[in-house]
């Protein structure tokens, strides 16, 4: 490609050096062009351009003439729009007539656009053409040495402003294909960075995916065994008070064994009790039998011998000792009476007694046994 265009290389003249200055200098890039927009405002205005062979008295010198674009038509057919700092910088080569025709609004071109609009235009057919051609050309309507003068002056000047543009063209290449250059390295370096953060993105999704897998699975682990361990803490909760209620209905079954057997006992105790007081009347009963027969005897026996008086002494004496039976067999049943009702009273008492410390003992077993679930629980929760 530098040899097609002949591009100014590193090791280059004084135009080299100014393409490095205009490439590195200070002043704003502008913005480029193709070659289509070079001669954008050729289209415009078309004044023919002749060449005559036949060198004709001069004239008075006529007003100047625009710039005649046939040889730029010639050399690059069609455009578009030109650009007005392109005319601007060709400077006062150009007479005033071909600069107003290649100003125009600048246009943005690529590097591949202007290398392959340059490259298919190939040569113009309607180079300036030589002495012979011109000779068989016929002659023009106005054979003058002044218009051949400046219709040459003004090819020249075209001539030059092409050239400087080539140049300029030339410069915009070489500062395209820089800028190529370093956009491809600043493509590959931000690539690069975009690989580097793409994969420590990756790793860190990977090692927070893994960590989060991990977590999930340490805390299913402790589920299951804070699940596990609530369900034995429940089945010795359960075997507790089974075995509480095991132990209630023995104790009460003890209870009521124990209440029986005093039950049983003091029954057995009444009954010799009244055994014993039935013997005791008896014994009194047979003990009176015995004094009144006595008596009987006595009176019998004091009636025979005629003692009267003592008859009467002896009875008083045995209505005496009735008197004293009778209060000794009452204070006999007072005393049994109270008896029973001291039996009664202490086996009810015993009872009471008992079943207040039977449910004493369950209610603390069951409030401790309450209390160290709740502990357990509120400790594994």
């Amino acid at each position: 490609m530098d040899d097609d265009f002949d591009l100014p290389d590193e090791g280059g003249n004084a135009s080299g050096s100014s393409f490095v200055n205009d490439l590195f200098s200070n002043r704003p890039k502008r913005q480029t062009g193709g070659i289509d927009d070079i001669l954008a405002s050729s289209s415009r205005q078309r004044p023919r351009v002749t060449f005559q062979d036949e060198q004709q008295p001069p004239n008075p010198e006529p007003s100047a003439q625009p710039v005649s674009s046939s040889l730029l038509d010639s050399l690059f057919s069609g455009g578009s729009a030109g650009d007005q700092r392109r005319a601007a910088r060709v400077g006062g080569g150009a007479t005033p007539s071909s600069s107003a025709q290649l100003s125009a609004a600048p246009m943005e071109l690529t590097h591949g656009d202007q290398l392959t609009s340059f490259t298919r235009r190939g040569p113009s057919p309607s180079r300036p053409q030589t002495g012979s051609q011109r000779a068989e050309q016929p002659p023009p309507n106005r054979p003058t040495s002044t218009i051949q003068h400046q219709e040459s002056q003004q090819q020249i000047n075209v001539s030059a402003a092409i050239q400087a543009e080539l140049d300029q063209l030339k410069r915009e290449v070489s500062t395209l294909r820089y800028e190529h250059s370093e956009d491809q390295q600043t493509i590959a370096e931000l690539r690069r960075k975009l690989e580097i953060e793409q994969n420590e993105h990756k790793r860190s999704s990977e090692r927070i995916r893994e960590e989060t897998k991990l977590e999930l699975q340490e805390l299913t682990r402790r589920n299951e065994r804070e699940k596990e361990e609530a369900r034995r803490e429940a089945d010795r909760s359960a075997q507790m008070l089974n075995s509480i209620r095991e132990q209630q209905g023995d104790l009460v079954q003890n209870v009521n064994e124990s209440n029986d057997k005093m039950a049983k006992e003091w029954h057995e105790q009444q009954l010799e009790h009244w055994k014993r007081l039935d013997k005791e009347r008896e014994r009194l009963e047979n003990s009176i039998k015995i004094m009144e027969k006595e008596m009987d005897q006595m009176r019998d026996s004091y009636q025979k011998a005629g003692l009267l008086s003592s008859d009467v002494e002896g009875r008083k004496w045995l209505e005496e000792q009735r008197e004293v039976g009778q209060i000794e067999r009452r204070a006999f049943q007072e005393e049994q009476t109270q008896l029973l009702d001291w039996i009664e009273k202490a086996k009810e008492q015993l009872e009471l007694t008992q079943l207040r410390e039977v449910l004493s003992r369950y209610e603390n077993l069951a409030t401790r046994l309450v209390r160290s679930t709740q502990q357990k629980i509120t400790k594994e929760y």
